[in-house]
């Protein structure tokens, strides 16, 4: 009966391994028959029908909409009811600085509402840009630039870490993880089931609900649909939390989706940038501390609260404060710890650094931020040099030592220059840091171990106009089938594990002890 038991078993796993066929996860011989299949299933949902989706809303708000548009807004204009252009949106907890004295539960209640315009973007980027006008704009392509950055945009030539800048709200975890993702544009892009400018001013977001994931067993994704009315101060129409770039706004609306999935901006204020990541992409991420006492570093790991009071329903909690943060049994040297960095940048991965501290304060003597979160872009070692390159979210306020931006290590170095792609930059927050400079200054790596098979997308080149959806699809299914990107990504691409990587040689075939 073994035999015939064994065939039994291998015959069913060979059936039940057909799941996740589409998605090219399912059992490797399934896999190599239905390759093509899978790659052309996979064209006609990421570009054709996206593509045909978009152009049908197009034709809709165009002609059928068109009447109630011009004579009746109140009813074209999307107004969210579940997150109201009122104080309640904001929070239950103080406000910004700026008004240290007004809270909702407290008696200003009137005093916060006048203090607080909520606009449309329409009625309020147009003033600012005028207002904060770069000179560049003095020149001639400045000039061509802005001409075709008129109209509104969700994203206004392709997603760049530049378009993220923190404003008044404390919230630079967030800042940090969508500075981070946006060095991979396809980890926002899969945020936004609403693909480009809406002019009703309705969006769909989809994030990762951690929490009923952990108690359902599997991926669970909430939409969280938003309207476009941002909170703006009501003398100087100056927005209080995300600064613009240009008429750009998916900033602005994933701060906001937040805001609501927290329920409220200013919860948003404090928090910790590794749990972002993990709610944008739901994929795996963890933190490594240094620890001073024993001269390694530590791994810490999301985990969910186990105990709460007898009457609290967990799912009633504000979803930021329904996690910790617990230590594992993974250690690591100052080695290792390199050489993990180096691999994860290898791998795509998002990773955000910091140094614990309360609060936020500047050393204005070397340019950095103590409690700050920073993106780090990328790691390259080279003439026994180990080299890190950072971003600030507020797009400023750079590190002032060795290899900082003009240093003269840059110019006497020509090699390390090359191998890092330096140029000499404006102040944009970006900067290159030594191995050794940075450890004295950041003691955490926050690491989200990127899922990189999703990573195909419709872009619908807003800034083209009309015709740019047409011509994104065309480039999409170009670039899908004549360079290979779809087997690329859908078979060959990464998949989050909950276990730390091996740091490896080539194509990761043969293993690396580092100890």
């Amino acid at each position: 009966m073994a035999p015939e038991s064994t065939e039994k078993g291998s015959c069913e796993r060979f059936v039940d391994s057909c799941d996740g066929l589409c998605t090219a996860e399912a059992w490797w011989p399934w896999n190599v028959l239905c390759c093509p299949l899978v790659l052309i299933y996979n064209s006609i949902v990421i570009y054709l029908f996206v593509c045909l989706r978009t152009i049908l809303f197009r034709f809709w708000d165009c002609f059928c909409c068109c009447l109630c548009k011009n004579y009746c807004d109140e009813y074209y204009f999307y107004e969210d009811k579940n997150f109201p252009a009122d104080p309640s949106s904001l929070s239950s907890r103080e406000i910004p600085d700026k008004w240290e004295s007004s809270t909702l539960k407290g008696l200003d209640y009137l005093g916060v509402k006048q203090k607080v315009a909520w606009c449309r973007p329409s009625e309020f980027l147009d003033e600012w840009i005028n207002k904060h006008k770069d000179a560049k704009l003095n020149t001639e392509a400045g000039k061509e630039e802005e001409e075709q950055n008129e109209r509104m945009q969700l994203f206004y030539k392709g997603i760049q870490p530049d378009d993220v800048v923190q404003g008044h709200l404390g919230d630079c975890w967030l800042l940090a993880a969508m500075a981070a993702l946006s060095e991979f544009p396809e980890s926002i892009q899969n945020v936004f089931v609403t693909k480009e400018y809406n002019p009703q001013g309705k969006y769909t977001l989809r994030l990762y609900d951690d929490y009923r994931s952990h108690l359902e067993k599997k991926d669970v994704w909430t939409y969280v649909t938003i309207d476009d009315r941002i909170p703006v101060d009501s003398e100087d129409h100056e927005p209080l939390f995300a600064t613009p770039n240009g008429r750009e706004l998916w900033v602005f609306l994933l701060e906001k989706a937040f805001a609501k999935y927290c329920w409220g901006y200013t919860n948003l204020s404090g928090g910790h940038a590794l749990w972002a990541l993990h709610v944008i992409t739901g994929d795996i991420a963890f933190r490594v501390e240094y620890d001073e006492e024993k001269g390694d570093w530590e791994k810490l790991n999301l985990k969910y609260k186990k105990k709460w009071d007898e009457e609290s329903d967990p799912l009633k909690k504000n979803p930021a404060e329904r996690y910790v943060l617990t230590m594992d049994d993974d250690r690591y040297s100052d080695e290792k710890m390199w050489h993990l960095l180096l691999e994860y940048n290898k791998r795509h991965s998002v990773m955000i650094c910091g140094k614990t501290n309360k609060g936020e304060s500047k050393d204005d003597d070397v340019g950095i931020v103590a409690g700050h979160a920073y993106t780090l872009c990328e790691t390259v070692e080279v003439d026994d040099l180990r080299m890190l390159q950072l971003r600030n979210p507020w797009g400023e306020f750079e590190w002032t030592g060795a290899w900082s931006d003009g240093d003269s290590k840059w110019e006497s170095n020509p090699q390390v220059a090359k191998a890092c792609e330096y140029e000499n930059n404006k102040e944009d927050g970006m900067f290159w840091i030594e191995w050794s400079d940075w450890k004295k200054h950041y003691n955490n790596v926050q690491i989200c171990h990127r899922t990189t098979k999703f990573d195909l997308h419709l872009d619908v080149r807003e800034e083209d106009g009309c015709c740019g959806i047409v011509k994104g699809c065309v480039l999409g299914c170009g670039d899908f089938w004549c360079c290979c990107s779809g087997f690329r990504k859908i078979f060959l691409g990464e998949r989050s594990k909950d276990e730390t990587v091996e740091v490896t040689y080539c194509c990761g075939l043969f293993t690396k002890s580092v100890e």
